[in-house]
């Protein structure tokens, strides 16, 4: 279980966010808002590497609002794909393997769930995108973290590679069995990966029974 307790954040007189609260258990849920409201920064504060003013972080039993994030074993996939350009396929996924976590046979099963096989001697410049975000994808998830963060990981790609790309990352992403927080703003992507849904308005978090009405609420700022 992840879970965020009271979270507030302020740039100067800007509130981002405002005591926000928010439970994601071993599942994916879909934080869906409008570009600028605040979502990034969340998954930034849950990562690590930004400091909330105040609130509390817990993994499972344990608060982690002050572990570096070295220490917190948490997967993060961001909006754009930051691969080691001089390392092939199989050495950027390897490369989130070191000091011994994950196994051989999760790598594997990585590779076939996101049809990797083929690319593996590949560097990243010799990939198409969505072969770059398959790889980022599974680097994130071959140390088995503890949970997943991805910070709209296919933002400029067409619809049609996103409705093929999101089936194979929800099926990775279930495999893994962790909790995951997918940011969106597109609620039509929400609805293609999450088994449930939170809105981003107003600078707190409000869940909802289904990307429609997460999409009714940013209607309405």
């Amino acid at each position: 279980m992840l879970k965020l307790e009271g979270i507030t954040k302020a740039y100067g007189k800007d509130l981002i966010l405002d005591k926000i609260s928010l439970q994601v258990g071993p599942e994916i849920k879909a934080l869906i808002g409008l570009n600028g409201c605040g979502k990034s920064t969340l998954l930034k504060i849950v990562a690590g590497t930004i400091q909330p003013d105040s609130g509390r972080i817990f993994l499972g039993d344990e608060e982690i609002t002050h572990l570096p994030p070295e220490r917190r074993h948490i997967g993060y996939v961001p909006q754009r794909p930051a691969l080691f350009s001089n390392l092939t396929v199989e050495g950027n996924i390897r490369y989130g393997m070191r000091n011994g976590r994950g196994s051989e046979e999760w790598f594997r099963t990585l590779v076939e769930l996101l049809d990797l096989e083929h690319v593996l001697n590949k560097k990243p410049r010799e990939l198409s995108g969505g072969y770059q975000n398959r790889t980022s994808l599974a680097r994130s998830l071959a140390p088995n973290p503890r949970t997943i963060l991805l910070d709209e990981p296919l933002t400029g790609m067409d619809i049609a590679l996103k409705e093929k790309m999101l089936p194979e990352f929800k099926r990775a992403l279930q495999k893994a069995g962790v909790p995951v927080l997918f940011v969106t703003h597109d609620p039509h992507e929400a609805k293609l990966i999450a088994d449930s849904f939170a809105v981003m308005s107003n600078h707190q978090i409000k869940s909802v029974d289904s990307a429609e009405e997460a999409f009714e609420l940013m209607r309405q700022e």
